[in-house]
């Protein structure tokens, strides 16, 4: 089961505490994979 799914169907089961440790661990690196991919998409590659 996705986290996604937990999160939106099994609302009533999720400790805020793991969900705020993702958050912390995760934030950061997933900006910065959205910013790479994000520059990869602006720049023509050159092969």
């Amino acid at each position: 089961m996705s986290f996604r799914n937990i999160l939106a169907h099994g609302y009533d089961s999720i400790d805020d505490r793991i969900v705020w440790e993702i958050i912390e661990e995760d934030l950061d690196k997933l900006r910065l994979d959205i910013e790479k991919l994000m520059a990869d998409r602006i720049r023509p590659s050159r092969l």
